[in-house]
């Protein structure tokens, strides 16, 4: 179960990296430039998804660490 743990961390590691990407080039695109209502929208979907993978990286790992004790 090992493997399949260090796998589903590097895809999550690769899915906050990505989204944590996408938040700052949508902060740096709106520095450069007068806001709009679309702009705020994708940075408030791009926030959202990036809490939304941290907490279901949370959740996954929670559920991973009991899955552990019950196979011990």
């Amino acid at each position: 179960m090992r493997n399949g743990k260090t796998l589903v961390a590097a895809y999550f590691n690769a899915q906050i990296t990505a989204a944590e990407e996408e938040v700052r080039t949508l902060q740096s695109r709106v520095r450069m430039r007068r806001i709009d209502f679309n702009d705020c929208y994708e940075m408030q979907l791009a926030l959202i998804r990036l809490e939304v993978m941290k907490q279901c990286c949370k959740d996954v790992s929670y559920f991973l660490s009991i899955e552990d004790k019950i196979e011990r």
